[in-house]
């Protein structure tokens, strides 16, 4: 349905007309417009002077409802939104990933360390408690790392128990 330029354009629509006749301001603008219902939608609109005897003697103009080209405009932008968080998360994977490697390999020499110290100490001895303490912590900061590990592969590897025999 056609309809008329709502109120924030039509000021302006007056003033562009007058500049179109003259031939001072080229084709297309953006205006709102306004149907007989009220509701209002997007539109690019080309004029041009209709010329008598040399003379202007009116505008003919062409509106074109741009609602569509904004709503995939708008589509757009959420789909870039969403690619740039989604490689956000595949750096921050990545980070995470190189980061729980390396602690991974860190631990192992904490761990490995810890344990040679209890083998070397006798059980209850002050040295053997105190490489028990760093086993137990060095084992709670694999697990936290595992879990780093998990969240940089965003789930695609999970703990689960197996049964070796059923595998074998």
């Amino acid at each position: 349905a056609m309809g008329i330029l709502g109120p924030p354009d039509r000021e302006r629509a007056r003033l562009n007309m007058v500049r179109v006749i003259r031939g001072d301001l080229p084709s297309p603008r953006e205006y709102t417009v306004q149907r007989k219902d009220g509701s209002t939608f997007p539109a690019v609109v080309r004029s041009s002077p209709i010329i008598s005897e040399g003379k202007p003697i009116g505008l003919r103009g062409i509106i074109f409802d741009t609602t569509e080209l904004k709503r995939a405009a708008d589509e757009r932008a959420k789909l870039e939104e969403q690619l740039q968080h989604t490689q956000k998360m595949d750096a921050i994977g990545t980070l995470a990933n190189g980061i729980a490697h390396d602690f991974n390999n860190l631990l192992t020499g904490v761990l490995g360390y810890a344990s040679i110290l209890k083998l070397k100490s006798k059980e209850g001895s002050d040295v053997y408690k105190g490489a028990a303490v760093i086993e137990r912590s060095a084992t709670r900061a694999s697990e936290l790392t595992q879990q780093l590990l998990g969240f940089a592969r965003r789930g695609k590897l999970r703990d689960a128990p197996v049964d070796l025999n059923k595998v074998i």
